[in-house]
Protein backbone atom coordinates (compact mmCIF):
# COMPACT_ATOMS: atom_id res chain seq x y z
CA UNK A 1 0.00 0.00 0.00
CA UNK A 2 1.77 3.59 1.11
CA UNK A 3 4.49 1.74 2.63
CA UNK A 4 7.68 -0.30 1.74
CA UNK A 5 9.76 -2.35 4.87
CA UNK A 6 12.72 -2.85 5.00
CA UNK A 7 15.11 -6.14 6.25
CA UNK A 8 15.64 -6.07 10.34
CA UNK A 9 17.62 -7.56 12.90
CA UNK A 10 15.45 -10.03 15.38
CA UNK A 11 14.47 -8.21 18.87
CA UNK A 12 14.79 -10.30 21.67
CA UNK A 13 11.48 -11.35 23.09
CA UNK A 14 12.93 -11.35 26.49
CA UNK A 15 13.21 -7.48 26.71
CA UNK A 16 8.79 -6.97 25.22
CA UNK A 17 7.45 -6.63 28.50
CA UNK A 18 9.80 -3.94 29.74
CA UNK A 19 9.50 -2.08 26.31
CA UNK A 20 5.79 -2.65 26.33
CA UNK A 21 5.13 -1.29 29.44
CA UNK A 22 7.18 1.69 28.91
CA UNK A 23 5.62 2.34 25.86
CA UNK A 24 2.17 2.38 26.82
CA UNK A 25 2.26 3.71 30.49
CA UNK A 26 4.62 7.49 28.95
CA UNK A 27 1.85 7.63 26.64
CA UNK A 28 -1.01 7.51 29.41
CA UNK A 29 0.36 9.97 31.27
CA UNK A 30 1.12 12.58 28.58
CA UNK A 31 -2.20 11.60 26.87
CA UNK A 32 -4.15 12.86 29.69
CA UNK A 33 -2.11 16.24 29.67
CA UNK A 34 -3.84 16.83 27.15
CA UNK A 35 -6.95 19.37 26.68
CA UNK A 36 -8.60 17.93 24.03
CA UNK A 37 -8.20 14.28 25.18
CA UNK A 38 -11.15 12.60 26.40
CA UNK A 39 -10.49 8.92 26.45
CA UNK A 40 -7.64 6.07 26.23
CA UNK A 41 -7.74 3.40 25.47
CA UNK A 42 -5.06 0.06 25.93
CA UNK A 43 -5.04 -3.93 24.75
CA UNK A 44 -3.57 -6.78 24.13
CA UNK A 45 -5.01 -8.19 20.50
CA UNK A 46 -4.85 -11.20 18.13
CA UNK A 47 -5.92 -9.85 14.86
CA UNK A 48 -6.49 -10.15 10.55
CA UNK A 49 -6.52 -7.31 8.47
CA UNK A 50 -7.67 -8.02 5.16
CA UNK A 51 -7.02 -5.76 2.38
CA UNK A 52 -9.30 -5.19 -0.82
CA UNK A 53 -9.77 -2.69 -3.69
CA UNK A 54 -12.99 -0.75 -4.35
CA UNK A 55 -14.17 1.26 -6.70
CA UNK A 56 -12.82 4.51 -6.34
CA UNK A 57 -16.09 7.07 -6.98
CA UNK A 58 -18.35 4.43 -4.63
CA UNK A 59 -15.89 4.95 -2.29
CA UNK A 60 -15.18 8.70 -2.12
CA UNK A 61 -19.52 9.07 -2.49
CA UNK A 62 -19.40 6.88 0.84
CA UNK A 63 -16.91 8.90 3.25
CA UNK A 64 -17.86 12.17 1.55
CA UNK A 65 -15.99 15.05 0.33
CA UNK A 66 -14.11 16.39 3.34
CA UNK A 67 -11.03 14.07 2.42
CA UNK A 68 -9.65 12.63 -0.70
CA UNK A 69 -9.43 9.32 -0.73
CA UNK A 70 -6.27 7.14 -1.54
CA UNK A 71 -5.57 5.66 -4.91
CA UNK A 72 -3.81 2.34 -5.81
CA UNK A 73 -3.92 1.25 -9.64
CA UNK A 74 -6.65 3.04 -10.16
CA UNK A 75 -9.23 1.56 -6.83
CA UNK A 76 -9.85 2.69 -3.17
CA UNK A 77 -8.01 0.78 -0.35
CA UNK A 78 -10.05 -0.89 2.30
CA UNK A 79 -8.71 -2.38 5.23
CA UNK A 80 -11.04 -4.87 7.27
CA UNK A 81 -9.95 -5.31 10.94
CA UNK A 82 -10.67 -8.25 12.62
CA UNK A 83 -9.56 -8.12 16.52
CA UNK A 84 -9.86 -10.60 19.47
CA UNK A 85 -8.72 -8.88 22.61
CA UNK A 86 -8.64 -10.86 25.99
CA UNK A 87 -7.49 -7.47 27.68
CA UNK A 88 -8.77 -4.07 27.73
CA UNK A 89 -8.20 -1.55 29.83
CA UNK A 90 -10.06 2.45 29.22
CA UNK A 91 -8.54 5.37 31.05
CA UNK A 92 -6.49 2.87 33.52
CA UNK A 93 -9.65 1.00 34.05
CA UNK A 94 -10.09 -2.88 33.21
CA UNK A 95 -13.09 -3.48 31.39
CA UNK A 96 -13.04 -7.39 29.52
CA UNK A 97 -12.64 -8.81 26.66
CA UNK A 98 -13.78 -8.07 23.31
CA UNK A 99 -14.16 -9.14 19.84
CA UNK A 100 -14.52 -6.80 16.89
CA UNK A 101 -14.27 -5.69 13.48
CA UNK A 102 -13.54 -2.22 11.84
CA UNK A 103 -13.81 -1.31 8.09
CA UNK A 104 -11.41 1.34 6.89
CA UNK A 105 -11.18 3.48 4.06
CA UNK A 106 -7.34 4.73 3.10
CA UNK A 107 -7.50 8.27 3.00
CA UNK A 108 -4.81 11.39 2.46
CA UNK A 109 -4.29 12.62 5.65
CA UNK A 110 -2.40 15.36 7.63
CA UNK A 111 0.27 13.15 9.16
CA UNK A 112 0.79 11.00 6.16
CA UNK A 113 4.40 10.06 5.68
CA UNK A 114 5.62 11.62 9.11
CA UNK A 115 7.46 8.74 11.12
CA UNK A 116 6.59 8.62 15.06
CA UNK A 117 8.98 5.16 16.53
CA UNK A 118 7.17 2.47 18.12
CA UNK A 119 9.05 1.59 21.34
CA UNK A 120 9.79 -2.32 20.79
CA UNK A 121 9.42 -2.40 17.07
CA UNK A 122 12.28 -3.38 14.70
CA UNK A 123 10.94 -1.01 12.44
CA UNK A 124 7.99 1.53 12.33
CA UNK A 125 5.86 2.56 8.97
CA UNK A 126 5.44 5.78 8.30
CA UNK A 127 2.05 6.98 9.14
CA UNK A 128 -1.36 6.08 7.64
CA UNK A 129 -4.67 8.02 7.70
CA UNK A 130 -7.95 6.21 7.24
CA UNK A 131 -11.71 7.22 7.23
CA UNK A 132 -13.80 4.10 9.89
CA UNK A 133 -17.08 3.50 7.97
CA UNK A 134 -18.20 0.53 10.00
CA UNK A 135 -17.24 -1.03 13.66
CA UNK A 136 -19.52 -4.32 15.28
CA UNK A 137 -18.33 -5.55 18.69
CA UNK A 138 -19.79 -8.43 20.95
CA UNK A 139 -18.97 -6.55 23.70
CA UNK A 140 -21.28 -4.07 25.63
CA UNK A 141 -18.57 -2.55 27.46
CA UNK A 142 -16.50 -1.54 24.66
CA UNK A 143 -19.71 -0.12 22.48
CA UNK A 144 -20.23 1.82 26.27
CA UNK A 145 -16.79 3.05 26.83
CA UNK A 146 -16.24 4.20 22.95
CA UNK A 147 -19.52 5.91 22.86
CA UNK A 148 -18.77 8.43 25.72
CA UNK A 149 -15.94 9.44 23.27
CA UNK A 150 -18.47 9.89 20.27
CA UNK A 151 -17.70 6.24 18.57
CA UNK A 152 -20.33 4.53 17.89
CA UNK A 153 -20.57 0.42 17.50
CA UNK A 154 -22.88 -1.93 16.12
CA UNK A 155 -23.92 -4.94 18.11
CA UNK A 156 -22.35 -8.04 16.58
CA UNK A 157 -23.59 -11.76 17.02
CA UNK A 158 -19.78 -13.80 16.50
CA UNK A 159 -16.78 -13.88 15.62
CA UNK A 160 -14.29 -16.24 15.28
CA UNK A 161 -10.56 -15.94 14.15
CA UNK A 162 -7.76 -18.92 13.53
CA UNK A 163 -3.97 -18.46 12.81
CA UNK A 164 -2.65 -21.45 12.53
CA UNK A 165 0.50 -22.63 10.77
CA UNK A 166 -0.46 -22.78 7.44
CA UNK A 167 -3.56 -21.11 7.05
CA UNK A 168 -5.55 -17.98 8.42
CA UNK A 169 -9.26 -18.10 8.35
CA UNK A 170 -12.33 -16.89 10.07
CA UNK A 171 -15.75 -15.56 10.29
CA UNK A 172 -18.20 -13.29 11.60
CA UNK A 173 -22.06 -13.14 11.73
CA UNK A 174 -22.96 -9.76 11.70
CA UNK A 175 -26.73 -10.40 12.23
CA UNK A 176 -28.96 -13.00 10.68
CA UNK A 177 -28.84 -11.65 7.95
CA UNK A 178 -25.40 -10.43 6.95
CA UNK A 179 -21.46 -12.63 7.63
CA UNK A 180 -18.15 -12.65 6.61
CA UNK A 181 -15.72 -15.32 6.05
CA UNK A 182 -12.15 -15.28 5.07
CA UNK A 183 -9.68 -17.66 4.25
CA UNK A 184 -5.91 -17.63 3.24
CA UNK A 185 -2.79 -19.30 3.59
CA UNK A 186 0.35 -18.33 5.95
CA UNK A 187 3.00 -16.01 3.61
CA UNK A 188 6.30 -15.74 6.11
CA UNK A 189 8.36 -12.36 6.37
CA UNK A 190 11.11 -11.28 7.40
CA UNK A 191 9.90 -9.23 9.88
CA UNK A 192 8.95 -10.10 13.39
CA UNK A 193 7.86 -7.02 15.17
CA UNK A 194 6.47 -3.72 13.58
CA UNK A 195 5.61 -0.55 14.73
CA UNK A 196 2.71 1.47 13.31
CA UNK A 197 0.90 4.59 13.34
CA UNK A 198 -2.67 5.31 12.26
CA UNK A 199 -4.90 8.48 12.12
CA UNK A 200 -8.59 6.70 11.96
CA UNK A 201 -11.48 9.52 11.38
CA UNK A 202 -14.73 9.10 12.37
CA UNK A 203 -18.07 11.16 11.29
CA UNK A 204 -20.54 11.93 13.88
CA UNK A 205 -24.50 11.71 13.15
CA UNK A 206 -24.56 15.64 13.33
CA UNK A 207 -21.44 15.38 10.66
CA UNK A 208 -19.20 16.41 12.61
CA UNK A 209 -15.77 14.55 12.33
CA UNK A 210 -13.11 13.49 14.99
CA UNK A 211 -9.75 11.37 14.91
CA UNK A 212 -8.67 8.58 16.57
CA UNK A 213 -4.86 8.54 17.20
CA UNK A 214 -3.33 4.37 16.83
CA UNK A 215 -0.55 3.15 17.33
CA UNK A 216 0.53 -0.57 18.10
CA UNK A 217 3.69 -3.32 18.38
CA UNK A 218 2.76 -6.23 15.72
CA UNK A 219 3.67 -9.34 16.33
CA UNK A 220 3.64 -10.58 12.83
CA UNK A 221 2.31 -14.25 11.72
CA UNK A 222 1.90 -13.58 7.94
CA UNK A 223 1.94 -10.58 5.54
CA UNK A 224 0.11 -10.06 2.59
CA UNK A 225 -0.76 -13.59 2.03
CA UNK A 226 -3.50 -13.92 -0.91
CA UNK A 227 -7.08 -14.82 0.00
CA UNK A 228 -10.32 -14.79 -0.33
CA UNK A 229 -13.25 -12.63 1.54
CA UNK A 230 -16.77 -13.70 1.15
CA UNK A 231 -19.18 -11.33 1.98
CA UNK A 232 -23.07 -12.65 2.32
CA UNK A 233 -25.72 -9.69 2.76
CA UNK A 234 -25.73 -6.33 2.99
CA UNK A 235 -23.04 -4.36 4.69
CA UNK A 236 -24.70 -0.98 4.23
CA UNK A 237 -21.86 0.47 2.45
CA UNK A 238 -23.35 1.28 -0.67
CA UNK A 239 -21.81 -1.35 -2.26
CA UNK A 240 -18.14 -0.96 -2.28
CA UNK A 241 -18.26 -4.07 -0.20
CA UNK A 242 -21.13 -6.22 -2.04
CA UNK A 243 -21.93 -9.74 -1.26
CA UNK A 244 -20.27 -12.53 -2.93
CA UNK A 245 -16.93 -14.17 -3.27
CA UNK A 246 -13.74 -11.17 -3.73
CA UNK A 247 -10.01 -11.51 -4.09
CA UNK A 248 -7.57 -9.98 -0.76
CA UNK A 249 -4.50 -10.10 0.81
CA UNK A 250 -4.58 -10.92 4.51
CA UNK A 251 -2.29 -10.60 7.27
CA UNK A 252 -2.37 -11.87 10.49
CA UNK A 253 -0.65 -10.98 14.26
CA UNK A 254 -0.31 -12.50 17.38
CA UNK A 255 0.00 -10.84 19.50
CA UNK A 256 -0.24 -7.03 19.20
CA UNK A 257 -0.37 -4.53 21.58
CA UNK A 258 -2.65 -1.54 21.09
CA UNK A 259 -3.13 2.00 22.82
CA UNK A 260 -5.91 4.52 21.50
CA UNK A 261 -5.99 8.38 22.16
CA UNK A 262 -9.84 8.75 21.48
CA UNK A 263 -10.92 12.33 20.18
CA UNK A 264 -8.00 14.22 19.74
CA UNK A 265 -7.62 17.44 18.86
CA UNK A 266 -8.27 17.74 14.86
CA UNK A 267 -6.73 21.48 14.28
CA UNK A 268 -3.29 19.51 14.02
CA UNK A 269 -4.57 16.65 11.85
CA UNK A 270 -6.82 17.47 9.84
CA UNK A 271 -6.51 17.97 6.16
CA UNK A 272 -9.36 18.86 4.19
CA UNK A 273 -10.09 18.69 0.30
Amino acid sequence: MKTEVLHFVKLDRAMLPLLVTSLFTFQLLTAQEHAAFRGFLWRQSTESVILLQADSAATQDLIGNDFAIDINNGKSVIAIIVQESPVNYFNAKEIGSSKEIHVWVAIQGQRDGEMTPVVGAQHTLETMSWFNVLGATTSSNIIEAFGKAGLSYDRMESLDLNIQENLVNGRIVLNQNTTLAWKSGVKPWSVNLLGVNHDIYNRLPNGDIFCNQVQALVGIKSWRAPGQLEISGDLGLNNILADGKIPALVNAYDPIWIRVNLNVDLAEVVKRK
